[in-house]
């Protein structure tokens, strides 16, 4: 029981941390450079929390291949951005994507334990 309370907290606090990040996109995407102080607080946040080796690859990864993914889709037209920064995105797009997959990833690896903590219950 004190695993699935455990689990639990920490499924909270993921979601905390992701509301957050999707609250502050939909409240500042009008002011970059306030939304980019933001979110930058709030991706150290999210790597103080998370920091092992495979978090903090992701979280480099994401940063770098989503932006970079946005940019070849507005310049080559599919869509573009109500407040563009650099290159046709904004500039918080870096961290607020690597941020958003250090959550999916904390999500995805909580809700599986909760999962099968509920099954090994359930069986045994």
């Amino acid at each position: 029981m004190k695993a699935k309370r455990r689990l639990g907290r920490e499924l909270i606090g993921e979601a905390v941390v992701l509301g957050g990040l999707i609250a502050s996109i939909v409240g500042l995407w009008r002011n970059n450079a306030l939304l980019l102080c933001l979110v930058l607080g709030e991706s150290a946040l999210a790597l103080l929390l998370w920091h092992g080796r495979d978090d903090v690859a992701l979280f480099a990864v994401s940063g770098l291949l989503g932006p970079l993914a946005e940019v070849v889709f507005v310049r080559a037209g599919v869509w573009s951005y109500a407040n563009p920064g650099l290159l046709g995105v904004p500039i918080w797009f870096p961290p607020a994507f690597a941020t958003a997959a250090l959550c999916g990833q904390q999500l995805a690896r909580t809700i599986t334990a909760l999962r099968m903590n509920i099954l090994s219950r359930a069986t045994g």
